[in-house]
């Protein structure tokens, strides 16, 4: 079970969503859009600080830091995931 509270983020363009809990030691990278109950398919994770995520761009630097090094062609096509704007 994932830690709670959670912070998500789904990037469309790969259909892949990221969660991190506080506490986990790291980020679960699932297949699809999930909702924050849904725990699966996790498809891969990435070592994280196990303090937990500070605020919405900290979540966000984690997740471009995965995507460069496991999807670097799509960022380079892309540029970076970046917060909803509101």
């Amino acid at each position: 079970m994932m830690g709670l509270p959670a912070a998500q983020v789904y990037v469309p363009g790969l259909d892949l969503t990221f969660r991190w809990g506080r506490g986990d030691s790291c980020m679960f990278v699932l297949r699809g859009k999930r909702a924050f109950a849904d725990e699966g398919p996790i498809v891969d994770q990435t070592p994280v600080d196990q303090r937990g995520w500070v605020d919405t761009p900290h979540v966000y630097t984690a997740v471009n830091k995965y995507l460069a090094a496991k999807h670097a062609e799509w960022v380079q096509r892309h540029g970076p995931v970046k917060p909803p704007s509101h």
